[in-house]
């Protein structure tokens, strides 16, 4: 999945759907928004077994996919993004790359990111590994 969306759009779409989306769960995809890429659009989803909420929102979709990402933190991510466009791209490997200007997060599954971590001496949390590229101020 490869997409350019409006973080002002993206934001809100992110907002209203995890209204539905639980905080705690003992099934971890129900802490997440499913983002959906086609044609020229992108469907967010949150769902809590109960409540689902879906919104769509104007995309550039260079790449059609889907990935459900933790809802918090993708919350969290967008919110430090300066205003403007945002690229959000997904590989097969469980990769994700959020990224607007100059700032970039990165996201990726223990499993894939272990090997690559383990040559580069950074260590991964468990579950996910989650990187801030922001640029230093000085």
């Amino acid at each position: 999945m490869n997409i350019i969306c409006d973080k002002t759009l993206l934001s809100a779409a992110i907002d209203g759907v995890s209204k539905a989306v639980t905080l705690r769960s003992t099934i971890p995809v129900l802490e997440g928004i499913l983002l959906k890429a086609e044609g020229f659009q992108l469907t967010l989803t949150g769902y809590d077994l109960e409540m689902g909420i879906v919104t769509t929102i104007e995309a550039n979709v260079k790449e059609p996919g889907e990935i459900v990402l933790n809802a918090k933190l993708l919350s969290s991510m967008i919110s430090r993004m300066p205003a403007g466009q945002i690229t959000i791209q997904s590989a097969d490997n469980g990769k994700t790359t959020i990224q607007s200007g100059v700032a970039q997060f990165h996201r990726c599954k223990h499993r894939v990111s272990l090997q690559s971590a383990k040559s580069s001496g950074r260590a991964c949390p468990p579950l996910l590994c989650m990187k801030s590229y922001l640029p230093s101020v000085s």
